[in-house]
């Protein structure tokens, strides 16, 4: 099409020219630019650009014929979206399948059908309320939850507008403003809620972006008014508008609560932008939106976004950590991605696009929406796929570290046991390359976690309601607790052993990112942590009723400092040993700088490059410990480092069996092989009667 007819068709540059903006900023946020750290505000002006596009769409169509054909509407969708989404997805698969280890397909399988669903964005905000996910390297799918949140929007609103007639009867535009302005206004306010509530969990779920697409709804309602717009009026409003999205782009950063409403800078300025429009003339923002590389960028910036992050993925497993990689890389990576992305467009989007010519609107209708579903299943068969190709994860029979008591009682030495009682002196924990069998073998590693019971115990990071976790000898007349995070959680398999040994009733108070502290601002994504505040004056009280004889505390790092945090966590202890509750913090172990399980599956024959120095990792460890200690040198430190990290190189295998099944969690059966050097520094601080 020439310049002159996409004009007279109403194409827009300035539309062309942000979409541009906005795929830019993703992008290169994404690569690792350092100078754009609000990059991912770039998909905030996409939904509203979304909205004004579909609902001028909508409108037009509602006001013209009385009514909305869904089908088409759907049809049309399903022709410009999914072909490219189809050819993003089987690439991801190819690329996941030949260049990252195959112990990551089975997340990927899962993310490839959830992106081809479009539901993805629903199960990244499930995991992203899962601690043990924390350590997990970024799905190459990741990206797909903003093409989810758009998609489950182009499904529910043209049936909302078909509505309006039927309830508004002839005020047909009066009742699409108030039923955008409903839109607007409650996600707005849940938006606000939730992040503040759960930022984790509101990032990812579509009601708290409902109003980013209805802002650009209301800017579609107004458009017959932009035009009047006096031309200085309107150019000074755009270039305001474009004057926010960038201010966003440079000052927001990863800790920013969003969206909420903070997510008003950058949305706002992309509807000032699109009302701004023609009016503003050619000293507008259009002479920084119309050059041809804006243009271009503009044209493939669909494709641009389903292509650039699979890459940017897979050259962080190559070239990085698994995380991040290098800016040379990642700014190289990011440039390289416009191939795929071009070639997408020219022989994806604008083929399928152009087919639709040749054939009658009623037949183009049906053929678009068997394309659209064969689209989503070949996307769904692909993520089996990939899925099915790392084989079984988890052996069908009860795996061989899971041993009856009785049998561990006569086990060969295993894990820390090899050690000794003098581990520094031992040749046990030096790491070697090659360790022909493992108990528990690598691909089972992930699911040696700590048996909670009853199931649930252990809450999510939205609880503000402890659970309560029992072991050792039901019938002990003795009390102790573990009260913490999830690095307390994690020794519950040994004080099960030590509780059923010794007579002991061991209960577990524990919380996802949530220390057992007084006073401490715990943030999360930038906000503070209300849950934990609330969940830990709860502990307190329930620990002050059920008066236990023994409490053990433990927690990871958190980004506070050392002397904040130990003053925190002497007034969460203070209300108990006023009562007479003796309280002991157990040492966090140290913290490794990557997921061990990945690195010990990526490099079987090399272990000794997934050690890490003890200094290091004790650095990484337990903000706050030992500031504690300091602060209260009376306070019983259960410190077991030198069975964790003997030497000043920490071992990934000690005795047979991985130390660790990410980079901050002892595996469980590693925690067991611990219980008798627990049981050593434990023992003392229990009394042979209960007081209580």
């Amino acid at each position: 099409m020439s310049p002159s007819a996409r004009r007279r068709a109403g194409f827009r540059q300035d539309i062309e020219g942000l979409r541009a903006v906005s795929v830019l900023a993703v992008v290169l946020w994404h690569a690792g630019l350092p100078w754009l750290p609000g990059g991912y505000v770039g998909v905030d002006v996409f939904f509203v650009i979304s909205g004004f596009l579909m609902t001028t769409i909508l409108v037009t169509e509602l006001e013209r014929d009385g009514t909305i054909k869904l089908a088409a509407f759907y049809a049309r969708r399903a022709r410009r979206l999914l072909p490219a989404a189809l050819a993003a997805l089987l690439g991801t698969a190819i690329l996941s399948l030949t260049l990252l280890p195959s112990h990551r397909w089975p997340d990927i399988g899962r993310d490839i059908a959830a992106s081809a669903a479009y539901v993805v964005n629903w199960t990244l905000a499930g995991g992203s309320v899962d601690y043990l996910a924390q350590d997990q390297a970024p799905s190459p799918l990741q990206h797909f939850w903003s093409l989810a949140v758009e998609e489950q929007f182009y499904i529910v609103w043209p049936v909302l507008l078909l509505l309006v007639p039927v309830i508004f009867r002839r005020r047909l535009r009066g009742g699409v403003v108030a039923v955008t302005a409903v839109a607007f206004v409650s996600s707005l306010a849940y938006s606000i809620y939730l992040t503040a509530a759960n930022p984790s969990v509101a990032y990812f779920v579509t009601p708290t972006r409902i109003w980013e697409l209805a802002l650009g709804g209301f800017v579609a309602l107004g458009a017959a008014e932009w035009h009047h717009l006096r031309r200085s009026v309107a150019r000074v409003g755009g270039w305001l508008g474009l004057a926010m999205i960038l201010l966003a782009i440079v000052t927001y950063s990863e800790t920013t609560p969003f969206p909420g409403w903070q997510a008003l800078l950058p949305t706002v300025g992309a509807a000032l932008v699109l009302m701004a429009g023609p009016a503003a003339g050619r000293h507008g923002p259009i002479i920084a939106l119309r050059p041809p590389p804006m243009q271009f960028l503009g044209k493939i910036s669909y494709s641009l976004y389903l292509w650039h992050w699979p890459l940017l993925v897979v050259a962080m497993q190559l070239l990085g950590d698994g995380h991040q990689v290098p800016l040379v890389a990642g700014l190289s990576v990011a440039a390289l991605s416009v191939v795929p992305a071009w070639l997408s467009w020219k022989y994806v989007e604008e083929p399928v696009r152009a087919a639709g010519s040749r054939f009658s609107r009623l037949t183009l209708t049906r053929r678009s929406l068997r394309l659209g579903f064969n689209c989503s299943l070949a996307g769904l068969i692909a993520g089996s796929a990939v899925f099915l190709a790392a084989g079984p994860q988890v052996p069908d029979e009860s795996p061989s570290w899971v041993l009856p008591e009785a049998v561990q009682v006569v086990r060969d030495p295993f894990g820390a046991m090899v050690l000794g009682d003098d581990p520094i002196e031992s040749e046990a924990g030096v790491a070697v390359d090659v360790m022909e069998a493992m108990d528990p073998p690598l691909d089972a590693l992930e699911a040696d976690l700590p048996a909670y019971q009853p199931e649930g115990c252990h809450v999510g990071l939205t609880a503000t309601k402890p659970g309560f976790c029992e072991a050792g000898d039901p019938d002990g007349a003795i009390l102790v607790v573990l009260v913490g995070d999830s690095h307390a959680g994690q020794w519950l398999t040994a004080m099960d052993l030590l509780g059923r040994a010794n007579g002991w009733r061991i209960g577990m108070m524990t919380k996802s990112s949530c220390p057992f502290v007084g006073g401490v601002d715990i943030q999360r994504a930038g906000a503070t942590y209300w849950q934990c505040l609330d969940w830990n004056d709860a502990v307190r009280a329930d620990l002050l009723t059920m008066e236990p004889d023994l409490v053990l505390s433990s927690h990871a790092s958190y980004g506070i400092e050392p002397g904040a945090m130990a003053e925190g966590l002497e007034r969460a202890i203070a209300p108990l040993e006023a009562v007479g509750i003796r309280v002991g913090v157990i040492r966090d172990v140290p913290r490794a700088d990557e997921n061990m399980r990945h690195c010990m599956l990526e490099n079987p024959q090399e272990l000794t490059r997934c050690s890490f120095s003890r200094e290091s990792g004790l650095a990484r460890a337990g903000t706050g410990q030992i500031a504690l200690i300091a602060l209260r040198p009376d306070l019983p430190l259960i410190d077991l480092t030198d069975y964790i990290c003997p030497l000043e190189t920490c071992s990934p295998v000690i005795g047979g069996v991985p130390v660790y099944r990410d980079s901050n969690h002892l595996s469980a059966t590693y925690v067991r092989s611990l219980s008798s050097h627990l049981a050593a520094l434990v023992l003392p601080l229990v009394p042979s009667d209960p007081v209580r």
